[in-house]
């Protein structure tokens, strides 16, 4: 709730009050007590026998079944319009939801699993995925955690290009030497041997849209397109990113830069028409206030890694954090929703440790 200081000072020098950021706050809270509730149902249910493997697993299947949910909403129209018409969607987002049904651009999620923050849930499920790749040592389930890298890879890239950022972030995970922060020593893992595999899955999952719908009509389908647009563009370039680079409008004044001015929309959307995550943040109560937006996942993330005392999590956190700082300029990238999850079950795990020596 100290996050909330900022926000008033930022109000009462600028004198408009724009409270739309303030939910951010009480969302955080609602994430950190259902977090809690959730894990604590898990470790309940398995006797207190719940790992890390487990948590993340649940967060790759539970991800892996929104994108599938997702696709066929996509594959059978009507389906959509059935999963569209019970979510409470704002005006304007379901006037760019129909636009997209109508013309079949990309894929819907539920909730927030659309768009750009359906593109960050994606990312979050290759990064956990990648853990479970690596840390599996037997090759048949090995290959399972495989597949389902591949599946949240491909639906995602079709629901949001972000999914790229932790596609990336997830092979360089897997590529790279683990280093043990703690020993300061280069680490390799018998699951690292598996990674061949991975690249086969990849091209085999890859090649199914191309034998559904067949070469002609996926290259003219505009969700391909969207989805494959950097690949298909000279340059890397995409719409959006062009888009976005219009978007890097910086504060003028000193006073801006440090308590912002006080606003997070206007009437026509956002304040500076900017979506840029870092640039919403400066505007709004500048860069004494993004600290504390700032602060809170790296805190919990130094938390999660100390906890663990684990070169895979070491290594994982930092990633993390490195997606967390790639994602703000794009758009507003909080991922406490996810955070919690883990933070507790280390939290959980560790008083369980205590209680028993």
């Amino acid at each position: 709730m100290v996050a909330i200081f900022p926000i008033l000072i930022s109000s009462l020098i600028n004198r408009h009050f724009d409270f739309w950021f303030v939910q951010n706050i009480f969302l955080t809270l609602i994430f950190l007590l259902s977090s809690y509730g959730v894990i604590k149902l898990l470790f309940n249910y398995t006797e207190g026998n719940l790992s890390i493997d487990d948590v993340l697993k649940i967060i790759v299947y539970a991800i892996a079944l929104h994108n599938l949910i997702t696709a066929l909403g996509f594959i059978f129209p009507n389906l959509g319009t059935i999963i569209n018409s019970i979510q409470n969607q704002d005006e304007n987002t379901q006037v760019v939801i129909n636009s997209i049904m109508e013309f079949q651009s990309r894929f819907i999620g539920l909730g927030i699993g659309s768009f750009f923050t359906g593109g960050i849930v994606s990312s979050l499920g290759l990064l956990c995925s990648a853990v479970l790749i690596i840390k599996e040592s037997s090759k048949r389930k090995a290959l399972v955690q495989m597949a389902f890298f591949a599946f949240v890879a491909l639906t995602g890239l079709f629901i949001a290009r972000t999914t790229l950022i932790g596609f990336g972030l997830a092979i360089l995970y897997m590529y790279t030497p683990f280093v043990s922060i703690s020993s300061d020593k280069l680490r390799y893992f018998k699951g690292a041997q598996n990674r061949i595999f991975l690249a086969c899955i990849l091209v085999i999952v890859l090649m199914i849209p191309v034998f559904y719908f067949g070469i002609a009509q996926l290259t003219e389908s505009s969700a391909f397109v969207h989805a494959f647009e950097i690949f298909l563009s000279d340059g890397g370039s995409t719409s959006s990113t062009e888009h976005m680079k219009s978007m890097y409008i910086f504060p003028d004044n000193v006073k801006t830069w440090l308590i912002g001015d006080g606003k997070f929309t206007d009437d026509n959307g956002y304040y500076m028409e900017t979506d840029v995550g870092y640039l919403r943040l400066w505007f709004y109560y500048g860069i004494l206030g993004s600290v504390f937006f700032f602060f809170q996942q790296y805190y919990s993330l130094s938390v999660i890694r100390k906890l663990a005392d684990n070169v895979l999590i070491d290594k994982f956190c930092l990633f993390l954090a490195l997606f967390i700082f790639i994602i703000n300029f794009k758009g507003i990238g909080d991922i406490n929703y996810f955070l919690f999850l883990i933070l507790w079950f280390y939290i959980i795990k560790a008083q369980q440790y205590y209680r028993q020596h």
